[in-house]
């Protein structure tokens, strides 16, 4: 195959003779000068520089940098792809010219395990302890709408928009992208360290939840409020491949961990999704641990008793990576027990108030410690279980009245559990 060096051999060559300039003409119209060579090799790919354009590579136990063309087409297993999805350890065959010595065309054959990007999560739990985990790692995964039901107002949830649902679950879609600052997902009830670290960590950028861990230390997010089941914690991932990303719910005495592992992770495998369980600080069991293949959606299920299930969970979101781990949107769905900011204890047959929540419902409405409780909505207090009992039944957002005695003085105040 005649190359622009061998053309340009046979141009001067015509030009030192003693040609016509007709037939000059002719030689260089059919002369084919501007063909290059194209080389087809199998490499096996150890990293990508996306912004500089450039692939390093193995070939036969040689090492080979390469620059990619910006017109290269790239494919993956026969899907067409861009360079940002080549990853280290895929095996691909590419079309080099030589000529001008860049890769042209770039076919992924093998993508590897540690390929998988995971780009979305669900975690379901059931009051039966029927538990579903749906993983994503397709480029594209589904656009998450807006909340179906009834629209309510639970300041809690600061700007998140809540809908309630024809089972009494309520639905709160946190869209990082109409989400200005992350002050709205920190708790009140966590530690001042814990705050510290939260802001040091955790804040809203460019439409995107980043969490950033740092020297190897978990950047944590703790819901602000406890949820029971059946409950649906859903996030959609801005694509994670390195370290790991955890979803963990505290059932009573027991956690439950579900993990996503990218490269790079300390626990498991690149492209691994764990689920485990334990009790107190024992040791963790594992309920699920598989590799999930790339540019799929695959749903997983696995079982925990059924009195752990039912216990009021705390959720937090945890991440430990070398690289910030961004979360477009995180949906939950459950039951939401109203919250008061009441901490009550019993003296003899009469109900107390312990402490109150600074910016709870209880403190705002006006409740101090040591105040006596007498009546819930007209109804007599007996005891510290009937109590709780009776104000887990109020419904978030729906006024509730109590009845107190302050220095022998019997007080009605109006409360809004959160």
């Amino acid at each position: 195959m005649p190359t622009v060096r061998s053309s340009c051999k046979q141009i001067r060559a015509v030009l030192t003779s003693n040609l016509k300039p007709l037939a000059i003409l002719l030689l260089l119209l059919t002369t084919n000068f501007a063909r290059a060579d194209i080389v087809t090799i199998e490499v096996t790919i150890n990293s990508v520089d996306e912004e500089a354009r450039t692939i390093k590579a193995t070939r036969k136990g040689k090492s080979l940098e390469l620059d990619v063309s910006r017109k290269a087409s790239v494919t993956i297993k026969g899907k067409k792809a861009t360079l940002a999805k080549v990853a280290a350890g895929q095996t691909a065959k590419i079309d080099y010219e030589s000529t001008l010595e860049v890769v042209t065309k770039i076919d992924v054959t093998n993508i590897g395990d540690s390929n998988v990007v995971f780009t979305g999560l669900t975690v379901s739990i059931g009051e039966d302890g029927k538990c579903k985990l749906l993983v994503d790692s397709r480029e594209s995964p589904p656009v998450l709408g807006k909340p179906t039901g009834t629209q309510v107002a639970v300041p809690i949830f600061g700007s998140s928009p809540v809908a309630k649902l024809r089972d009494g679950r309520l639905h709160v879609a946190s869209d990082f992208s109409k989400i200005d600052d992350a002050s709205g997902l920190k708790a009140e009830f966590i530690p001042e360290a814990a705050k510290k670290a939260f802001d040091e960590q955790v804040s809203v950028d460019d439409g995107l939840l980043v969490l950033s861990s740092t020297e190897g230390k978990r950047a944590t997010v703790v819901l602000p409020r406890a949820l029971q089941t059946p409950c649906d914690v859903k996030l959609q991932l801005a694509g994670h491949r390195d370290g790991n990303v955890l979803l963990q719910f505290g059932l009573g005495d027991k956690t439950l961990v579900v993990g996503l592992h990218g490269v790079n992770s300390p626990d498991a495998d690149a492209g691994s999704v764990v689920a485990s369980i334990r009790k107190g600080k024992g040791k963790f069991e594992q309920l699920v641990r598989v590799k999930h293949p790339a540019f799929e959606s695959q749903e997983y299920e696995f079982q925990i008793d059924g009195a752990t299930a039912t216990q009021r969970t705390m959720v937090s979101l945890g991440a430990v990576s070398d690289f910030p781990v961004a979360i477009r949107r995180l949906d939950v769905t459950a039951k939401f027990p109203p919250s008061f900011g009441i901490q009550f204890t019993q003296r003899g047959n009469r109900i107390l108030v312990k402490r109150t929540v600074d910016g709870g419902a209880g403190a705002n409405a006006g409740v101090k410690p040591g105040d006596v409780l007498v009546e819930i909505d007209g109804e007599a207090t007996r005891g510290l279980k009937e109590v709780m009992e009776l104000l887990a039944t109020k419904v978030i957002g729906a006024e509730v009245s109590l009845a107190v005695e302050r220095f022998g003085n019997r007080k009605m105040l109006k409360i809004t559990p959160q």
